[in-house]
């Protein structure tokens, strides 16, 4: 997930805004074939609805068609695919914050998670960390975060 930071609205980067968690339908086992820790999330975002900023799919996206292999663009389609895609927004908290972490696309998603009250799942703990020594303490979890590898594995040209 990166600095994508999905927020998970109705459940909590990103990079998906996950508000309360409501009904995703992403699963344990399509967390799993994605690399992420199924029993380290299954738990945690099952039957969950899940939102991402505008902002997150873009940058999500920038990155995934330069650098991610075709197994790995189809699971990236079929996680935006379950999620709702809502305005960034922002939060006066998650604005303040100065630093290098803290460019637009993480005040995007945080900021929006922030706004709406809900955890965001991130694998940019960095951004967190900056954000806690600045007195900021968000809403987040922050699973292992995973590097596209398939293109390079497949010796594909980008």
């Amino acid at each position: 997930m990166g600095s994508s930071g999905i927020n998970a609205e109705y459940m909590g980067s990103s990079g998906i805004n996950a508000e309360y968690m409501g009904s995703s339908g992403i699963n344990a086992e399509y967390m799993g074939s994605s690399g992420i820790n199924a029993e380290y999330m299954g738990a945690t975002i099952d039957g969950k609805r899940w939102v991402c900023c505008e902002s997150a799919r873009t940058h999500l996206l920038q990155i995934a068609n330069k650098l991610a292999g075709p197994d790995e663009l189809e699971r990236i389609n079929g996680l935006l695919g379950r999620v709702e895609v809502v305005e960034d927004q922002g939060t006066e908290r998650v604005a303040r914050l100065t630093g290098k972490r803290c460019s637009d696309i993480n005040v995007a998603v945080f900021g929006t998670g922030d706004a709406m009250g809900v955890l965001t799942v991130t694998g940019n703990s960095s951004f967190v960390r900056a954000a806690a020594s600045q007195g900021t303490h968000l809403n987040v979890l922050c699973p292992p975060a995973r590097a596209f590898t398939e293109r390079l594995r497949l010796g594909l040209e980008k």
